[in-house]
């Protein structure tokens, strides 16, 4: 007998049919969509590259003209590269980022990542960019700034300020026991280790380096004492050191007092604070001026280094601790407490410098000497401040870079009433973040969203400075008045 359809088996077949029948027809008609889609996604793959491949074209040449910017291609495509220098600042991170309106009005998002290097100050950067080694279990080696150790002879010396290439090693004093003893120390490295060259007196008084910078074949030093009716003194020293066994001074700079930067009054010059060097420029900073147009802030052209050349200026109103330049900024750390912690300067053109931001944090106290600013540090979007103990605040402040409001991501609390520690300074390297306070020096790791100690080491006396060379750290401390120096190595 012959069996035929059941009606729900005939549903079941034209429901499979109908379906197969609209997946042709949307398959037909979409087709051109696909297509389209497919030759869009194509196109903003290649405008990502080609504006990474000519942003490393350029980097080679040009490397801090690299900046972020945005424009369009053909009719539909919105192009932005995002650029961020790295806190190795060697290191730019790119990201090519390219959006358009798919075929069905859908927002389409591609990105590509790569970075580029600023190969003409490589090889002059002393620290590596990425750790290696166990932090988490860091040695010490200290040393003594006296003869019989790190020195010649049978004298000890004080210390203060650090600067480092990767050759060469400069100490100072920020004052000495007597006029003419020496301030500055010059040492090179050997199997990684700093060797003794010579040793140099640069005051006529015994104040001498309040902080020093190094570069190429040159030292230049911010003099703790301006004294301006001897002829061989200034703000700004330069120092020939491309002899280290024979230092010599290449030339000095005394600021004016009746004209820009107005850098004192009638009863003198005020010393210098602070100094970094960036491509040929001095960034000096004064202890507080005491007239209301004098500028604590100065750049220093120091391309001819025996014809510095000020250049421009700004008034902070307070005494500069610290500066860091990063592309065309400079964060600015004073005395300010609660004011001013930190002011973002824009120095594009240096005789018309802008002020960006002042960055404050409570509480604030007219009358305590606690809570200043004493360091900067930048990393990516991150800026890092470092200030001195106070009692109902936090020492460690994370600041976001890329919001215009600039908020606190995270803060910490480094000293409490019964262990008074001041932050003194912060060096970011990769996902390791090193804390120096005035007693110890502590690694955290900044690879997660919130910041975690990995390990502290304490510090004979009391620390002042500390720097970075290749995979170590070097910390500079006094105990007793004597100088002390410790390199940290990881295990």
């Amino acid at each position: 007998m012959i069996r035929g359809f059941s009606a729900l088996e005939v549903i079941i077949a034209l429901a499979v049919l109908s379906t197969a029948l609209i997946a042709v027809t949307l398959l037909t008609l979409g087709a051109p969509y696909i297509l389209q889609n497919a030759r869009d996604h194509a196109e903003a793959l290649s405008l990502a590259q080609t504006l990474l491949a000519e942003a490393q074209h350029e980097a080679e040449d040009s490397f801090g003209s690299i900046a972020s910017s945005s424009t369009t291609a053909g009719v539909a495509f919105d192009v932005h590269l995002g650029s961020r220098l790295l806190s190795d600042e060697l290191t730019k991170r790119l990201t090519a980022t390219v959006s358009w309106p798919d075929a069905w009005g859908n927002q389409k998002r591609l990105a590509l990542e790569s970075v580029v290097t600023d190969y003409e100050h490589a090889t002059d950067y002393p620290c590596d960019s990425i750790p290696s080694g166990d932090w988490h279990n860091p040695v010490a080696k200290t040393s003594t700034l006296e003869g019989g150790d790190l020195l010649p002879g049978m004298d000890t010396y004080s210390i203060g300020s650090m600067a480092t290439t990767r050759n060469l090693l400069a100490l100072t004093s920020t004052s000495t026991k007597t006029v003419g003893q020496p301030s500055l120390f010059v040492f090179e490295y050997e199997n990684g280790l700093p060797a003794f060259r010579s040793m140099l007196s640069t005051s006529s008084t015994t104040a001498a380096i309040a902080d020093i910078a190094l570069a190429g074949e040159h030292a230049y030093l911010a003099s703790a004492s301006a004294c301006a009716k001897l002829a061989s003194c200034g703000q700004l020293q330069i120092i020939d050191v491309s002899t280290p066994t024979a230092p010599a001074f290449a030339s000095r700079l005394l600021l004016p007092i009746l004209t820009p930067p107005y850098a004192g009054d009638t009863s003198g010059p005020v010393a210098a604070k602070s100094i970094y060097y960036r491509d040929g420029f001095i960034y000096l900073g004064l202890e507080e001026t005491p007239t209301s147009t004098g500028m604590e802030f100065n750049i220093i052209d120091v391309q001819d280094s025996r014809n510095p050349i000020w250049r421009g200026g700004y008034r902070i109103g307070r005494t500069i601790n610290d500066i860091l330049v990063r592309e065309g900024r400079a964060f600015v750390a004073s005395n300010a407490r609660g004011i001013a912690d930190v002011v973002i300067l824009d120095i594009t053109d240096p005789a018309d410098i802008r002020e960006l931001v002042r960055i404050a944090f409570p509480p604030l106290q007219t009358t305590s000497r606690f809570g200043y600013a004493h360091g900067v540090a930048v990393s990516g979007s991150v800026l890092h401040i470092a200030r001195s103990y106070i009692s109902n605040a936090d020492e460690w402040y994370l600041i976001n870079l890329d919001d215009s409001a600039f908020p606190v991501i995270e803060s910490k609390n480094v000293g409490t009433p019964l262990n008074r520690r001041s932050a003194r300074g912060i060096l970011v390297r990769d996902t390791l973040a090193a804390l120096l306070t005035n007693k110890d020096f502590e690694i955290w790791d900044s690879s997660t969203d919130s910041l975690s100690m990995s390990s502290s080491l304490s510090i004979p006396g009391e620390a002042v400075s500390f720097l970075c060379v290749r995979n170590s750290f070097y910390i500079a401390s006094l105990e007793a008045g004597v100088g002390k120096l410790t390199r940290i190595d990881p295990l």
